[in-house]
């Protein structure tokens, strides 16, 4: 819930520092829920730099390669046919997509 208060311009100069001493103490405990709310919290403060700068801020305490490439194997964990048949899906929908795009240019 904390982290939700980056997006808010009346708390984060308070708040901010608050999680960034968190972060860099517990990173653990910060890093799923960061991970979770970055994109919303991104959108949020879209052109706004000094709340921006914040989101950095934390994303630089909270990066580890490490729980990155865990979470890319976990991704990676599924069924055979589960995992063909997404791919499969991303396929056909680029081909549609290069289909419309060669109809617009002709």
């Amino acid at each position: 819930q904390m982290l939700a208060t980056l997006s808010d311009e009346s708390t984060v100069e308070q708040i901010a520092p608050l999680l960034k001493r968190i972060a860099s103490k517990y990173p653990q405990a910060m890093y799923f829920p960061f991970r979770i709310s970055q994109r919303q919290l991104r959108a949020a403060v879209a052109g706004n730099a000094r709340m921006s700068k914040h989101l950095d801020d934390m994303a630089a305490l909270l990066n580890s390669k490490l729980v990155d490439m865990f979470i890319a194997a976990l991704d990676q964990m599924t069924y055979p046919k589960v995992f063909v048949e997404e791919r499969f899906k991303l396929i056909e929908q680029q081909l549609r997509k290069d289909t419309r795009d060669s109809r617009k240019q002709a």
